[in-house]
């Protein structure tokens, strides 16, 4: 399937069995996975920081993983016909790509009196 193609499969997707089809799911295993029928969706356990403390850790179940890297997949073959087609306009994001990082964000911002970062910033 091309890039366009399963851009509007999921945007003509109506149904569950839609969505398995586009993930190249059966539906019925897909319905397993995200409904815990074959055991947790996460295995939790804590890794120690080099600071001292622990960091939790939430790891998807092996199907699981496979189901969002293909979703992850799907959507970033979106994303990035979206950008192909928005050609001369502002990108609809700079995050998640592998050529773009803090640095190339901060440089269009450089020189500008205000700027203003609305992150999005957990607590323990």
């Amino acid at each position: 399937m091309s890039q366009v193609s399963k851009m509007a499969l999921l945007k003509d997707a109506r149904t569950f069995s839609d969505l398995a089809g586009i993930l190249e799911e059966n539906a019925s295993d897909l319905n397993a996975v995200l409904n815990n029928h074959h055991g947790p969706s996460y295995t939790e356990f804590k890794i120690p920081k080099k600071n001292g403390g622990f960091r939790n850790i939430a790891a998807p179940s092996r199907n699981l993983k496979s189901i969002q890297q293909k979703l992850n997949k799907v959507l970033t073959e979106c994303l990035i016909s979206i950008e192909n087609d928005n050609l001369g306009r502002k990108k609809v994001s700079h995050g998640f790509f592998t050529d773009r990082g803090i640095i190339s964000n901060a440089l269009p911002h450089v020189g500008h009196r205000y700027v203003l970062n609305l992150g999005n910033y957990i607590r323990n």
